[in-house]
């Protein structure tokens, strides 16, 4: 995606309890769908990447939060398991470090 060109915003939340606080207003209709990491970040992450989807994080009621792209937020969860000593399986890399290189190549490109 180019600078400055609008991208569609997809929020999510770090926790159910984080995102049931905030489904008020214009929000109280969305069903919530807790999504295991492996999967958010095997998944959803690199999905966004291929359909340029920007990442909300946290958002609040008032649509305020951090923006970050896909491949951002999939480095630092995966950097936060790393120094947490975390190790979880995915369904299509063998470990985190083959994601990581994967990632690292759809950065350079």
């Amino acid at each position: 995606m180019e600078e400055g060109n609008e991208a569609p915003v997809l929020c999510v939340w770090s926790s159910e309890a984080l995102a049931s606080y905030h489904k008020k207003e214009g929000w109280k209709n969305f069903k919530l769908k807790v999504i295991p990491l492996e999967e958010f970040i095997e998944n959803w992450c690199l999905g966004m990447f291929f359909d340029g989807v920007i990442v909300g994080v946290n958002f609040d009621q008032h649509m305020f939060g951090k923006e970050v792209t896909s491949l951002e937020l999939a480095e630092d969860l995966i950097q936060q398991l790393e120094q947490n000593l975390i190790n979880i399986e995915f369904k299509n890399f063998k470990d985190l470090e083959e994601l990581k290189e994967y990632i690292s190549s759809l950065n350079n490109n």
